[in-house]
């Protein structure tokens, strides 16, 4: 159990961590973001999107209790995919 809560705590900052970072692409003006390398505007902005969508989806299956058939088998999908990914890369 206290396990389980580390993880929740550790999920929880980094959607903390995603939605600042994202929220700062989506709202502040290109001209006050410091980017390491210059990249196009719609690009930021994506990315903005793409790391607000990334912390609802780590905060998202706290509030499903108990979680949904969707989430099993996504697990499922992912997992077949694995194997098959391992038994061609083989051959």
């Amino acid at each position: 159990m206290k396990t389980h809560r580390l993880l929740w705590v550790v999920q929880l900052w980094l959607a903390a961590i995603f939605l600042f970072a994202g929220g700062m692409k989506l709202f502040l003006p290109l001209e006050a973001l410091t980017l390491p390398i210059a990249l196009p505007w719609p690009l930021i902005r994506f990315l903005g999107v793409a790391e607000v969508f990334g912390a609802i989806g780590l905060v998202l299956p706290w509030s499903e209790r108990p979680p949904s058939p969707h989430t099993c088998g996504g697990h499922g999908a992912a997992a077949h995919r694995d194997r098959c990914h391992g038994h061609h890369a083989v051959e």
